[in-house]
């Protein structure tokens, strides 16, 4: 019934099954939330309705990104691949921790961002939610020209 990567709604929170273990429960993590992977007995799960991607999306209010150029497409890959050795071992909270301490040292990234990296895919299961935000370029107004303008002037020199 709670095959592994199915959604579930409880009590207004989302789970995605990550792992059926019959010892243990369920393996799951929070979509919203996106935090640890935890394990929950299955009577503590009974009642919860079953979703599809869509919905999780619209109550996320996170959708992949599609239009990915190709230095946007290099980092997500990368993203990816630097996750992907931790993918298989999630369930195992000690090994999962080292793993992350260690790729996190190796490729100079703080261990809070690779974690970030791999519970955002493990929530929904897309290597696109791991593309770089696309930055939104705003129109300034007059005055912000003018300011900018003057800084860039008299604050901004070689001068001090």
């Amino acid at each position: 019934m709670y095959s592994p990567n199915t959604l579930w709604d409880k009590n207004g929170t989302i789970y995605r099954v990550l792992e059926h273990d019959d010892n243990n429960g369920l393996l799951v993590i929070d979509c919203i939330r996106q935090c640890n992977p935890m394990f929950i007995l299955k009577e503590l799960f009974e009642g919860a309705k079953q979703i599809t991607e869509e919905e999780l999306q619209s109550k996320a209010k996170i959708k992949p990104r599609t239009d990915l150029n190709e230095k946007e497409l290099a980092e997500t890959n990368k993203r990816y691949t630097l996750i992907s050795g931790i993918i298989p071992i999630v369930g195992d909270p000690k090994e999962r921790c080292s793993m992350l301490r260690e790729i996190a040292k190796l490729n100079g990234y703080s261990i809070r961002g690779v974690k970030k990296w791999l519970y955002r895919y493990l929530a929904f299961q897309d290597k696109a939610i791991l593309a770089p935000k696309k930055a939104q370029q705003k129109e300034l107004t007059p005055d912000q020209k003018n300011f900018r303008w003057a800084l860039n002037k008299f604050f901004y020199t070689q001068h001090g």
